[in-house]
């Protein structure tokens, strides 16, 4: 673990001193998606709506950018399919989260909370993403631009001054 002091103002935050993801750095230290998911509710519910929309997008984004929706459904980020299409749609990207749904719907049943039932339901649907992981690559400049909007004009939701403890790479 790694303790560090944080000093978010919303002057750092609108200045774009503070990207959107360092904006909502202590959900991102606090909030653990490897644990079962009530333990990510009970979580969640330290921080504001403002700071969740941002954790939800900004999560979803680095996940996706980084292997495409097959790498965020195999991985703990998946579990927040949900709140990513809600967050999505909150900071103004309707097509991204449209986009996400046309994911969710390729699915036979509801994307399981759970890793494992991922996987299976994915490998026994024989699901691919092509689709959606090209449009999350012609459009991700656009949705940073809106993510990065919403929490400029939120920039008071994020303010925190103290220590936290990030127990993985931020």
């Amino acid at each position: 673990m790694k303790k560090v002091h944080l000093e978010i103002t919303a002057e750092k935050i609108r200045s774009g001193e503070l990207t959107p993801r360092e904006a909502a750095a202590p959900m991102f230290a606090a909030v653990d998606l490897s644990g079962p998911y009530i333990g990510y509710i009970s979580d969640v519910s330290l921080f504001n709506g403002e700071q969740t929309t941002v954790f939800s997008v900004a999560g979803y984004l680095d996940s996706v950018c980084a292997g495409g929706h097959e790498r965020f459904l195999y991985n703990p980020e998946g579990r927040l399919w949900r709140e990513a299409i809600v967050a999505l749609d909150i900071i103004g990207a309707e097509d991204a989260a449209e986009n996400l749904r046309n994911v969710r719907n390729k699915f036979p049943d509801d994307i399981s909370f759970d890793l494992e039932e991922r996987a299976a339901a994915i490998e026994k649907n024989d699901l691919y993403f092509e689709e959606e992981d090209a449009y999350i690559k012609e459009h991700e400049g656009e949705v940073r631009r809106l993510l990065e909007e919403y929490t400029k004009a939120n920039a008071e939701a994020f303010e925190f001054s103290g220590d936290v403890e990030f127990t993985q790479e931020q």
